[in-house]
């Protein structure tokens, strides 16, 4: 389950979530919050009194996400700019698949591969 919600002006996350999800209560949505299952623009928030501004995309998980099941060796880490494929886009719409090259970023790439050097390799 996911919830994904557009951000129509300013508000705090908590605020927002309350008027979008209705029928959840506030501690529903404080347990999602204290998961890490609160995704606003791709990156976890975890503070109710989180600023939004009108754009913003807020994405809420189900618990039992990585962050919620006790797997505590994740990372989690935004890449403005890129679209849902890891690659640099301008608006991350379909219509502009036809011009992107690139099959990844080199930065995604680099950064999964620190991620894995860092727990598996030993010199």
């Amino acid at each position: 389950m996911s919830n994904r919600l557009q951000v129509r002006g300013t508000a705090e996350l908590a605020e927002f979530l309350v008027a979008q999800l209705q029928g959840w209560s506030r501690t529903r949505i404080k347990k999602r919050l204290q998961a890490g299952c609160v995704l606003v623009n791709g990156a976890a928030v975890t503070r109710h009194d989180h600023a939004l501004a009108a754009g913003d995309q807020v994405e809420v998980l189900a618990l039992g996400k990585p962050a919620a099941r006790g797997n505590q060796d994740f990372t989690l880490k935004a890449f403005p700019g890129l679209n849902h494929l890891f690659q640099h886009c301008e608006s991350g719409l379909v219509t502009e698949y036809g011009e992107i090259e690139e099959t990844i970023s080199t930065e995604v790439l680099d950064t999964i591969t620190d991620w894995i050097a860092a727990r598996f390799l030993t010199d």
